[in-house]
Order: C-alpha cells, then structure tokens, then sequence
C-alpha cells in the first residue's frame, strides 16, 4: 500500500469521516499485512522441507504468524464494523487488572515464542468505564504492535496511571526509537493501528504514538479514557 493511499486513510480515521473513509485502501493495508504474514509461514514451512531438522526452531515462528493472520482478519471485520457504525458500544465498569489479563493471554503464545516478558506498572485494581470487549480489542492490538517490533528477548512496558480525571495507558516495547519526522507523519502504523484510532474515538479517548519513551529508546503508544 503506497504512503498517499495510507495517508488518505489516516486522515479520514482523524477527522472523523467515517463515512468518507476509503474502503479499497483499508482492504489493500489489510491484505498488505496478511500477505506478509504468510510470507513468513510459506518461507518457514520451506525451510522445514528442506531440512526437517529446523522443524523445532521454526515452528514457533509458524505459530507466531499464523496467530497474527487471525488477529489481522478479526480486526479487519472490527474496522468494517467501526466505519459502518454497525458495532454497538456498551458501557460498563471494568477492572484494569481483569482486561490486561485478556489481552495478554491473547498474545501469550507470541510472547512466549520471542522470550518477552511484560513489566507492569500501576494501580490495576482501579476501575474504568468502558465497553469491555472493545477496549480489550484495543490493548491485544496495542500488545500485539508492540510484539511485532520488539527484538527477541525485550521488555514491553505497560504502564496505567490516573490523573487530572484521565486514565493514561503506554504500551511500549524497548527497542530502537522512531524518528522524530516519522513520528510526526504517522504513516503506515498498519490495521491495528487503524483499528485502534477508531476505536478509542468511539470509546470517547485518543491515541497516539510516543518514540523515544524509554531513555532514548523505544516506541510506545498511549491511550486515554476518562477516568469517571
């Protein structure tokens, strides 16, 4: 998907045209990131037929890609919903504890496969007002960005803090940092992504990127919800 075609998406998703939003180049960013997932399993399952031997090291990797593909093409089905208006929001109280619980079990095997481990910081007995199902939605997709960027091995920070009547959530992977004029132009952060602006707006938040947010490393996203 060309950067104009994925720009014009974006800008529609921020402006709040969601009956302008393009749906070619959605369904076009969507294939885009299936059929590189399934790159990665044709090349793996490749491998393993010319040396069974790898099959061991490379079946996690299956795995891993073959889960994304799912994720991708629920959340297309999400997208399609949110543009729609078709999705109902239903609000209701929700532990932080009990939805990060969700999300992660999502991605548990990914995590597993590339020895990442979460740090948790914050009070996640606390409380929001929410629609659950789309809000855990949001924290798998933000986990699951965060996933696919971080090297083998990291740590992906998710910090919860409340303040000034708003709940604040980063979810971050600590590897290298985007660049500031990448940043700025938030170009082709993927279906996700997409997913996620449409959704946070719905639930009445934001979302945006934050890079360097660990010392000089690391590129995280930030999600905001009043805290009533």
């Amino acid at each position: 998907m060309s950067e104009h075609a994925t720009q014009r998406l974006e800008d529609a998703v921020r402006s709040g045209a969601a009956d302008a939003m393009p749906t070619d180049e959605l369904f076009d960013l969507a294939a885009h990131d299936i059929k590189n997932a399934l790159n990665v399993v044709n090349s793996a399952l490749d491998m393993m037929a010319e040396d069974p031997a790898e099959m061991n090291d490379l079946l996690p990797l299956v795995r891993r890609s073959s889960g994304r593909i799912g994720r991708l093409v629920a959340t297309l089905v999400e997208v399609n919903r949110l543009v729609s208006g078709t999705m109902p929001v239903r609000s209701g109280t929700e532990r932080w504890s009990a939805l990060w619980e969700q999300a992660m079990g999502e991605v548990a095997l990914i995590a597993q496969a590339k020895e990442v481990r979460f740090e948790l910081e914050g009070d996640l007995t606390q409380s929001v007002r929410c629609d659950r199902p789309l809000l855990e939605r949001v924290l798998t997709n933000l986990l699951d960005c965060a996933l696919a960027t971080a090297p083998r091995g990291a740590v992906i920070d998710v910090r919860v803090a409340r303040a000034d009547g708003v709940f604040r959530v980063l979810v971050g992977s600590r590897g290298p940092a985007v660049p500031a004029d990448v940043l700025k132009r938030s170009r082709g952060w993927g279906l996700g992504v997409i997913f996620c602006q449409l959704a946070m707006e719905r639930l009445g938040g934001s979302i945006r990127p934050v890079s360097p947010y660990a010392g000089e490393d690391g590129l995280a996203f930030e999600i905001t919800l009043p805290a009533r």
